[in-house]
């Protein structure tokens, strides 16, 4: 498969109240700023109805990268301000399937 590539996820789910949010964008944009190992996409959602829930989903295409990035302190940093902050609902680590190219035989 020409072009494909796994794909390793982070999604993380929590529950931040409208007056710890900007601090909790802050220690996103610590993990993130992590050297070597930030990832190489990344998306911050809220729930539209619930204001106070929050998914960051960050991908990586290194394996290495990835368990760099867990082992880092900006992530730890990350995991304690959500236990200060607010409330972590779920912490998922997944790893994408690549699709098979358009016109491609099975």
């Amino acid at each position: 498969m020409k072009g494909t590539q796994e794909v390793l996820i982070i999604r993380l789910l929590a529950h931040i109240p409208p007056e710890k949010q900007k601090e909790f964008a802050d220690a996103i944009a610590l993990a993130e700023s992590v050297a070597g190992s930030a990832p190489d996409a990344r998306i911050v959602m809220h729930d539209t109805e619930d204001h106070s829930l929050f998914c960051w989903q960050a991908d990586w295409a290194s394996r290495d990268r990835l368990v760099q990035f867990i082992r880092s302190d900006g992530f730890r940093a990350l995991r304690g301000a959500i236990q200060v902050l607010g409330t972590l609902k779920s912490l998922v680590l997944a790893e994408s399937q690549p699709f098979p190219e358009v016109g491609s035989e099975s």
